[in-house]
């Protein structure tokens, strides 16, 4: 199913996605297939999520969480990760209390159930950092976010997660007028990105983060530039859910 779904995506079929699920969906539940139905949903609810179809989030959210809770699965692993999944939908929904309830939830399964250093715990503190600065509380999204880094540098292979914590960091250092650690992260950030040829929103994020640097200090020209490219990649994300 997965692979169907990402030759969609590959071959520009984007909008035929929730359909090719859906149907998915149908024949899993036909079959009785738990961890199939299960991550069908989780695909819908970040679909939805990045298609801005929220008031498709919550029936598909609900209905994995439903699903979990009734199963031997619940407050385990899997049903912390849709705990995730539903507060990153919550979240790009603008339902921050909701979002902030579900990744508590979540984070009280993880401290359960892994050791403290466990990796996933990176992707926990990266998005609580990202609802903490819609909120406006800059201060503890650099707090979980220097959190999720220092669990990253530990991984191999974690590079490109990194790349997106020191942009996540960058911006929030803007918002804090801390203009040369905004810099500092998003520079670490573009450096993450570049072997790894990425061209997608959070390298735009780093990019917006330096076009901010540049314009408090005056140079228009170069903020103009990083901005563009910002919208650039911002624009590509838009067009490929």
């Amino acid at each position: 199913v997965l692979q169907g779904l990402d030759q969609l995506f590959e071959n520009g079929k984007a909008d035929e996605a929730e359909d090719y699920l859906t149907e998915k969906l149908k024949l899993a539940m036909e079959e009785e297939d738990f961890g199939a139905i299960l991550s069908i949903l989780n695909e819908l609810l970040g679909f939805a999520r990045e298609t801005s179809q929220y008031d498709k989030c919550e029936i598909y959210g609900s209905q994995a969480l439903k699903l979990i809770s009734n199963s031997p699965y619940k407050d385990g692993i899997y049903h912390a990760t849709t705990l995730l999944n539903v507060a990153n939908a919550m979240r790009a929904a603008g339902r921050l209390k909701e979002s902030m309830e579900y990744y508590q939830r979540a984070e009280t399964i993880y401290m359960s159930k892994l050791l403290e250093k466990d990796v996933a715990f990176a992707s926990l503190y990266n998005n609580e950092g990202l609802l903490y600065e819609e909120m406006g509380e800059y201060e503890k999204a650099e707090e979980v976010l220097k959190k999720a880094l220092e669990l990253l540098a530990v991984y191999p292979d974690t590079e490109y997660h990194q790349a997106v914590s020191n942009a996540n960091l960058a911006n929030t250092m803007v918002m804090l007028k801390r203009m040369e650690d905004a810099r500092m992260y998003a520079m670490k950030a573009l450096e993450l990105f570049a072997p790894l040829k990425v061209e997608d929103s959070h390298k735009g994020a780093a990019l917006a983060a330096l076009g901010e640097v540049e314009a408090s200090a005056g140079n228009t020209e170069g903020a103009i530039d990083y901005y563009q490219q910002a919208e650039y990649l911002s624009l590509i994300h838009i067009s490929e859910p």
